[in-house]
């Protein structure tokens, strides 16, 4: 299991599955995940967020703090 950032759809994905983890939605992330995602991942996602530079910086962003 991979977690990726697409930038074209500005998403953050659990692959090779192709879940949904979070989106860019105004300029901010928000963490809806799949049902079928890794919890623990969407957890980590979630928790990442609270921090600002996180919540409006970039996917690398994200991904660098999972």
């Amino acid at each position: 299991m991979e977690v990726i950032y697409q930038a074209a759809s500005e998403t953050i994905r659990q692959m090779p599955e192709n879940y949904l983890l979070a989106h860019k939605r105004n300029g901010a992330w928000v963490c809806e995940p799949d049902l079928a995602a890794n919890r623990n991942i969407a957890v980590r996602i979630f928790k990442a967020l609270f921090n600002y530079d996180v919540k409006y910086g970039t996917g690398e962003n994200i991904i660098a703090k999972i």
